[in-house]
């Protein structure tokens, strides 16, 4: 396992950040204690949550497993993915986020996270009020830093600004949607979180599964997948063309890397993306032998590369090319 720092900061982490979306919904408690104690094993020692996920239940979850070796976990919970009813605006309100920190570490049964991320953007609320409570949460000790998820990259400047007129720590960490296919944030959002030195952990890297080739998009899904449950996330996210169109040439890794092709897709965003970059896992199989995507990458490239065909040169370029590992690298 290699570990990098979060940007400008001295929180040190590993490469992969173990998910917990699901803890206390598809993945039980002992499933779930499996999946924290192999992470461990690997040298993982990132986690992420949020107060939203399963209406709290994977805080509790996840609390619970790492509270024996809770000084040796960077935990990360999130708030600001509801936004309350009418009468009572949640979002990214000061007065919800001073409350929502109360409760996250009651139910993670800790008396500090180590990152927490702002979930969403809340148009309704002004930045500065909401960067304003993050700064009283961090000096009060219940938060050591924090990063944000979802934000436009123009935002990203704004933060940094509010946090120097307001005398609050700038983020260290974002959190956005990233993936092979889905690579919009390569040309703004990534760029700005270089020049502020911020570092990034993108989320569903491998979309959800779609890129796995778990869904055939001409039959229905299977009744215990996320996308068989109806999970609008992946139905509206993750379901798109491109991505099922990338599954035959992903494919040509399956068979000669023994199902290591998940890994290659984990390792495209090391590679690509250089120094700043942590990738959240959320299985055992992402947890994979990593020496064995080193030991076979190159040959796993050929073959992807092999079928692209044409009008997929950029794809297939970005995933050769080498990149600078002292920054986020973007193609030249």
């Amino acid at each position: 396992m290699e570990y990098r720092y979060l940007g400008k900061s001295g929180l040190r982490v590993s490469t992969m950040c173990l998910g917990t979306m699901n803890f206390g919904a598809t993945t039980d408690e002992d499933t779930a204690r499996e999946m924290v104690a192999l992470a461990r094993e690997s040298g993982v020692n990132f986690i992420d949550t949020a107060d939203a996920y399963v209406g709290g239940a994977s805080e509790t979850i996840t609390g619970k497993l790492i509270k024996e070796d809770r000084a040796n976990w960077v935990l990360a919970t999130k708030v600001g993915q509801q936004d309350g009813p009418p009468e009572r605006k949640m979002g990214l309100s000061k007065k919800w986020m001073m409350e929502a920190i109360d409760q996250s570490l009651q139910r993670l049964d800790t008396d500090y996270v180590d990152i927490y991320y702002m979930h969403h953007v809340d148009w309704e609320t002004p930045l500065e009020e909401s960067v304003s409570a993050m700064g009283e949460i961090i000096a009060s000790g219940k938060a050591q830093y924090w990063g944000f998820s979802n934000h436009r990259a123009w935002q990203v400047g704004e933060l940094v600004h509010l946090c120097d007129q307001l005398g609050c720590p700038p983020p260290i960490i974002a959190q956005p949607y990233y993936n092979i296919v889905n690579r919009q944030i390569e040309t703004d959002l990534l760029p700005a979180c270089e020049y502020y030195g911020i570092g990034v952990a993108p989320y569903s890297p491998l979309a959800r599964g779609v890129l796995t080739g778990k869904y055939d998009p001409n039959a229905d899904s299977p009744a215990d997948s996320r996308a068989g449950r109806g999970d609008a996330s992946i139905l509206n996210r993750d379901f798109q063309n491109e991505s099922f169109q990338m599954q035959p040439f992903i494919g040509f890794v399956h068979a000669p890397t023994q199902n290591l092709f998940h890994q290659l897709l984990l390792q495209w965003d090391f590679d690509v993306n250089g120094s700043d970059v942590v990738v959240p896992v959320g299985s055992p199989f992402s947890i994979g032998p990593t020496n064995e995507v080193s030991r076979l990458q190159n040959q796993s490239l050929m073959y992807i590369q092999g079928g692209l065909g044409a009008g997929s040169s950029d794809v297939a370029w970005t995933m050769t090319a080498i990149y600078t590992t002292e920054a986020i690298g973007l193609p030249m």
